[in-house]
């Protein structure tokens, strides 16, 4: 998928230039992506990544997006207790 392509690509060159800002915005965009083709498994890989940037630069608008697509996926896999935590999370 091209669009996946290129967004591992911005997420290296982020990655590589030390911006986290663009590192984690670049994860989230796979992690949605991820999402969306069913592939749970490496969206909440890379959900988790985009959380990590977040917390190191102290983005919590970011934080809040990233809980809350994070809990969205744990609805669809039907794991209620962590989308219950998640989506507490991104609102508080």
């Amino acid at each position: 998928m091209i669009a996946k392509n290129h967004y591992t690509q911005s997420v290296n060159i982020a990655r590589e230039i030390g911006d986290k800002r663009r590192e984690g915005t670049n994860l989230a965009a796979l992690g949605n992506i991820d999402h969306h083709l069913t592939d749970h498994t490496s969206a909440i890989k890379h959900l988790t990544q985009a959380m990590n940037c977040a917390n190191e630069i102290g983005n919590r608008f970011h934080q809040g997006q990233i809980l809350g697509n994070l809990g969205n996926i744990y609805r669809v896999i039907g794991d209620y207790p962590k989308a219950i935590e998640h989506i507490t999370q991104a609102i508080t």
